[in-house]
């Protein structure tokens, strides 16, 4: 397996991860889930920054 494959395929995991957390917060109702919609957003802020580390690692394995 080469870099470029693996960057390919967490990065995807990264990508799906992300979608099933937001519609996890569309799922979830805004007042008696409030806690949890805002563990949620954190976790897609997370998600996000490890999504542009692996585009900026993706640079240099072109």
């Amino acid at each position: 397996m080469t870099p470029q494959d693996i960057i390919w395929r967490v990065t995807e995991h990264l990508e799906e991860t992300k979608s099933i957390v937001a519609s996890g917060v569309e799922e979830c109702h805004p007042v008696r889930h409030q806690d949890l919609i805002s563990t949620l957003h954190e976790v897609e802020r997370l998600i996000q920054t490890q999504i542009h580390l692996m585009n900026r690692v993706k640079r240099r394995y072109p």
